[in-house]
């Protein structure tokens, strides 16, 4: 409920169909109501974003697996987009991820923020390490670096990322911890 008014539709480029809901993994509603969550509404949570409309963008197969992530950065910034939170990441980096993040920041003018890693290392992640990409760590209560989250000479700025409640599957919620719950 807290995210329906906000919907704005979406894509599943992991499945390449028109329906973006999940089917293993509920870290997109999750996000989702970290980012743009409906506030004053007398229901579940408040979010920093609560008048912000989103797109639902699932990079996932059927299986869970993330097969898609720089092809739902493409789909976000060719359908309106202006901010692309990326709460996933990995080894990796080359060129292709770097030419699809310019694609976006500098032709789409889209700002693109990506989650640190939940590691507690100093290490690279990507997308967060590419250039034209906002890295965000995590933070606890005590505004202190999450004990879980990465962190390094590229990362961008912290916020809270630990036990943030938030939408969940259906019409639940619930507490979850990760630099996915600080990046939105």
């Amino acid at each position: 409920p807290d995210l329906a008014a906000n919907y704005a539709g979406g894509y599943d480029v992991g499945m390449n169909d028109a329906n973006p809901l999940w089917q293993v993994n509920n870290h997109g509603a999750i996000v989702s109501g970290d980012a743009c969550a409906v506030t004053n509404n007398g229901v579940g949570v408040a979010s920093p974003g609560f008048n912000c409309k989103f797109k639902a963008v699932k990079i996932s197969n059927a299986t869970g697996v993330l097969v898609a992530g720089y092809k739902g950065i493409t789909w976000a910034a060719d359908n309106g987009c202006k901010i692309i939170n990326c709460s996933w990441g990995g080894p990796g980096g080359g060129s292709y991820g770097q030419n699809i993040i310019d694609y976006a920041a500098i032709n789409k003018n889209c700002l693109i923020i990506a989650s640190a890693g939940n590691d507690g290392s100093d290490k690279t992640s990507y997308p967060g390490s590419f250039n034209n990409v906002y890295r965000c760590a995590s933070t606890n209560g005590s505004d202190a670096k999450s004990p879980f989250s990465d962190y390094g000479n590229d990362v961008d700025f912290c916020a809270p990322g630990s036990n943030i409640y938030s939408t969940s599957s259906g019409t639940g919620y619930g507490p979850s911890s990760g630099t996915s719950m600080a990046s939105p």
